[in-house]
């Protein structure tokens, strides 16, 4: 599995392989990431103020911490013997 994080769109990007994909199909999890739980608010579709606690993906590095807002998974191309797709 790779990862990347991407600013300035705040994009947290996962690479499967074919092997991990496969795995989480067959055990329904593969690698360990938990975002942090959070209480929060939210305006229903009637206007109704909801609360409830939420799941919270943060990207953290050196450089400080940034909130993920958009999560890609891909799953890697399988390559022939002469590296091309």
């Amino acid at each position: 599995m790779r990862i990347s994080f991407c600013l300035p769109s705040c994009n947290y990007n996962i690479i499967l392989t074919r092997e991990e994909l496969q795995q989480l199909i067959d055990t329904g999890h593969t690698g360990v990431i938990r975002p942090d739980r959070i209480p929060g608010l939210y305006y229903d579709e009637r206007g109704r103020r909801q609360e409830c606690v939420y799941h919270d993906l943060r990207y953290l590095d050196r450089n400080g911490e940034e909130s993920v807002q958009f999560l890609t998974v891909n799953v890697e191309k399988e390559t022939s013997d002469n590296g091309q797709s």
